[in-house]
């Protein structure tokens, strides 16, 4: 994970920023866009690998500044079940704790990223996530998806995917898609709504919330990693691979700026677009390859989907 600097690029918000931010409100939504887009980062390649033996929120920065990383074989990642993670049954989300990040993670509301920190501003939620297909390249193939954000948690997903011809590529890159959808469109405006109400009862912090006319608020403030765990092993190669890809066709790869690309380009363009969205609204995406036995619960939500009338078609 990178240090608060390099995830965010985030304007100087004085005088100067604040204008800039005034200035943004009369552009319209699409120039809106554009401006965040230059306050945002996007992880790729190897940075955007979650691997906790090197992750400055699970070590502490002293220690991760000193490790060498080796990206073309980076260690097998420690399991989930061996990390400091913090289920909450108020936000129904799973937080990652760490060396930093302990005390301050079972705070609530939001879990508090306006609450100044010493090293590393952003909180960490994590998801799981699984897609199944039965009877693939049959007439009667159907696929589903599950998206686990905790026990009990009333965000998890159990959709049914409504596309032709389903396979296992389409099903899992559509749970991703799925899982970063929803921490979009419900997740990451209730945790700003959160945050806003806090800060109204709790004023001493606003000398590191700033928030414009229109709402938007800086994202050095509001910041959130989404770190995707997936037993997926190809899709997390392809989007965390620093080299391409044996026989990934160069241009397709150019066509999607140099990623390695999956066969399903569809879903891998909804990918990218889904992360570019996030990243306009705070959130930094990583990958987390674990194994098949920490993940039965997001599959356990994908084989319910198969019976399930709710549809997707992402």
């Amino acid at each position: 994970m990178s240090s608060p600097s390099q995830q965010h690029q985030t304007a100087d918000l004085g005088d100067e920023g604040q204008e800039r931010q005034d200035d943004s409100d009369e552009l319209g939504e699409e120039a809106r866009q554009r401006y965040l887009e230059g306050l945002t980062y996007i992880l790729k390649g190897g940075d955007a690998r979650f691997i906790p033996q090197w992750d400055e929120q699970i070590i502490g920065y002293d220690a991760a500044s000193n490790v060498v990383r080796d990206q073309n074989n980076p260690p097998k990642p420690t399991p989930p079940t061996e990390l400091e993670l913090y289920p909450c049954t108020e936000c129904g989300l799973v937080w990652i704790g760490g060396h930093e990040n302990s005390g301050l993670t079972n705070i609530h509301p939001s879990h508090s990223n306006h609450v100044v920190h010493p090293v590393n501003p952003c909180r960490s939620i994590l998801v799981y996530t699984k897609g199944i297909c039965r009877g693939g390249g049959t007439p009667d193939a159907k696929a589903a998806i599950g998206v686990y954000f905790g026990p009990g948690s009333p965000h998890n997903r159990s959709i049914l995917v409504e596309r032709q011809a389903p396979g296992s590529q389409i099903a899992e890159i559509a749970a991703v898609v799925e899982a970063m959808r929803y921490m979009r469109t419900v997740i990451l405006p209730r945790r700003k709504e959160i945050l806003r109400e806090s800060l109204r009862t709790r004023s001493r912090h606003l000398s590191s919330f700033i928030a414009s006319a229109s709402g938007v608020t800086s994202n050095e403030s509001i910041a959130v990693r989404l770190i995707i765990a997936t037993d997926y092993q190809y899709l997390v190669e392809c989007l965390c691979k620093p080299r391409p890809l044996p026989k990934m066709q160069q241009q397709i790869r150019d066509q999607f700026c140099g990623e390695n690309v999956p066969k399903d380009n569809e879903g891998f363009s909804q990918i990218l677009s889904e992360r570019r969205k996030l990243s306009i609204e705070g959130a930094l995406v990583t990958w987390y390859r674990i194994d098949p036995s920490f993940n039965s619960m997001a599959k356990e939500l994908a084989e319910s989907g198969l019976g399930s009338t709710s549809t997707s078609t992402e």
